[in-house]
């Protein structure tokens, strides 16, 4: 994490509780707070918190770059009055590698195989 953010100070840690559970780390980046998301058995670094900007109207906006290709998911927590939606969209930057095209393609047939047909 250090090469990702060599300025950061951690605020906060909670470890992943299982191996589908990434651990989260809180830190203070260029007077900034991000929740970093990495993979506690690899070390990868998974993803990160942003917060939104109200644009009006119900509608909020966030900006990020990529400097890689890959599979990427974008996670919104959204809540009101006490209740949370937590809707998360799959989405392409540039090519995918062989085993980010095998993981698809996996889900793929899981989806179609446990897919029941209604007539």
């Amino acid at each position: 994490m250090r090469k990702l953010y060599p300025d950061a100070q951690v605020t906060k840690y909670r470890p992943g509780e299982n191996a589908t559970r990434s651990s989260e780390v809180s830190i203070t980046s260029n007077n900034e707070s991000l929740t970093v998301f990495k993979d506690p058995y690899t070390g990868r670094f998974l993803g990160e918190l942003n917060t939104a900007v109200k644009e009006g109207n119900g509608t909020y906006s966030i900006s990020k770059s990529f400097d890689r290709d890959g599979l990427y998911y974008i996670k919104v927590h959204a809540s009101n009055d006490g209740s949370m939606i937590m809707p998360q969209k799959q989405f392409i930057v540039g090519e995918l590698s062989k085993s980010e095209l095998e993981f698809l393609q996996k889900g793929l047939q899981k989806q179609n195989e446990n897919h029941e047909h209604h007539h």
